[in-house]
């Protein structure tokens, strides 16, 4: 699926149509990234994966010890 296409609001919406756009970015940005799929026979799955440094994983293990 394309994440990136500005154009698949509806004309009526009462939004912009940047919110997936913005996040896109800002997770690319960062280093992480954004991926959608059907979810058959209903629905869409989201699946964002967000960057981690040694030092973030560091002090998540402190914290929790």
């Amino acid at each position: 699926m394309r994440l990136r296409n500005r154009h698949m609001a509806r004309k009526n919406s009462a939004g912009h149509g940047l919110g997936l756009s913005g996040c896109v970015v800002l997770l690319e940005t960062i280093g992480g990234r954004i991926k959608a799929r059907q979810n058959t026979p209903h629905g869409l799955i989201i699946e964002i994966t967000l960057p981690i440094t040694n030092e973030m994983l560091q002090e998540a293990n402190a914290t929790l010890h």
